[in-house]
């Protein structure tokens, strides 16, 4: 993840890591901006439990939403700044009719799943490419 200026903590959910009691007392204790990243099919159904643990931001995987505008609106509805996260694979000219509704955008350098993964070199060339979106 490449962040410029971000000064927060961020958090990946994936369907095997840790859940939201954990983010809870995590988010009691954080002096900084939480950021949750939702790598889960649905994450509409998880906004409200995920604004409840003191997140400021919400950050969505393109992949996994169907209705992303719906999801962005629900997402800064319930008080939490919205990002979007996109795959490797994933182009961010798909960015182009959501970039004025969102307030992160993720770009992943290696693909979901587990550490230890070798870093993909295309990944710089999208954030020159996302920072261009208008």
């Amino acid at each position: 993840m490449v962040t410029h200026g971000y000064h927060g903590r961020s958090f990946s959910f994936l369907t095997f890591s840790f859940g939201f009691p954990v983010l809870e007392a995590v988010g009691k204790a954080c002096k900084k901006p939480m950021d949750v990243h939702l790598m889960i099919v649905h994450p509409e159904n998880y906004i409200q439990q995920t604004a409840d643990t003191g997140a400021e931001i919400m950050n969505v995987q393109y992949e996994a939403c169907v209705h992303l505008h719906r999801t962005i609106q629900a997402i800064h509805d319930a008080g939490m700044k919205a990002g979007v996260t996109l795959n490797p694979s994933t182009p961010v000219n798909v960015l182009e009719d959501i970039i004025g509704d969102i307030d992160i955008v993720q770009l992943m350098s290696v693909n979901p799943g587990f550490g230890g993964q070798k870093f993909i070199e295309s990944s710089i060339k999208k954030v020159k490419t996302s920072s261009q979106i208008n």
